[in-house]
């Protein structure tokens, strides 16, 4: 694959996945999460776009809901 056949939303969305998996202190990938978030969102007057890395390996046994 040749930069010319990347759009420019799946570099982006493939640079925020490197970025946000590659430092192992969880509030670092936190905070460039919530960064990263706050760069999708246009214009300022929309929620922040939080999206979420989704799992490599599925979870065992049931989810359990987050307490946030």
């Amino acid at each position: 694959m040749t930069p010319k056949d990347v759009t420019a939303d799946e570099a982006t969305a493939q640079d925020v996945m490197e970025r946000n998996l590659s430092s192992a202190d969880a509030d670092q990938r936190m905070e460039d999460l919530l960064d990263d978030s706050v760069e999708a969102t246009f214009p300022a007057s929309d929620p922040i776009a939080i999206t979420l890395p989704h799992r490599k390996r599925p979870a065992k046994g049931p989810l359990k809901p987050q307490k946030y």
